[in-house]
């Protein structure tokens, strides 16, 4: 095969000034050079909406949201599912209570009696003394029901006594229930 002659290569310049259009005879809009402040609003909030229209992708907030409501929105519980039923069906022994509803009353009644450590630095250094402290408080009391009260008691009753004796010392009392019962008795 014969060699072929090297040919010159166009340059990207020359090729994009080959392919633009030539200028048409249209005039250009003119534009003003004072645009009212009106228009510039006008201007700035139609902007503002086609960006917003445009957005297809939601924010991973309403993501959040949107999926937070829809799991919120499916979970039925027996009661709502027994109020369904035709009423006639429903045999009156049966409690439908749901098994999240016992839990959050749990939840309710074992919150009303404890006190919480706030988070804050420092909270796990805190919780370990409280801890502590209680446990020495436990073992001091051990140790008086064991030594004084129960070694002296003999039989079934008398061990009940006794541990209701010491509950009552060392238990709180509010001054209305004291002064309650000394007049009762």
């Amino acid at each position: 095969m014969a060699p072929i002659k090297p040919t010159k290569r166009v340059s990207l310049r020359d090729k994009a000034s080959t392919s633009r259009p030539l200028p048409s005879a249209r005039p250009t809009p003119i534009i003003p050079l004072q645009v009212k402040k009106k228009t510039r609003q006008t201007i700035k909030h139609s902007l503002f909406i086609n960006k917003i229209e445009k957005s297809s992708a939601p924010s991973a907030r309403s993501r959040r949201r949107k999926a937070k409501a829809v799991r919120n929105s499916l979970i039925t519980g027996l009661e709502s599912l027994a109020h369904a039923l035709p009423s006639g069906t429903l045999d009156e022994s049966i409690n439908f209570t749901s098994a999240s509803s016992k839990a959050t009353r749990r939840d309710e009644e074992e919150r009303i009696g404890r006190k919480s450590i706030k988070s804050r630095p420092g909270a796990m250094k805190r919780k370990e003394g409280v801890v502590k402290s209680e446990c020495e408080r436990f073992g001091k009391n051990l140790a008086i029901m064991q030594t004084g009260a129960i070694a002296g008691a003999t039989g079934g009753v008398g061990t009940w006594a006794a541990l209701r004796g010491f509950i009552e010392g060392t238990m709180e009392k509010k001054e209305e229930f004291i002064k309650a019962d000394r007049d009762g008795s």
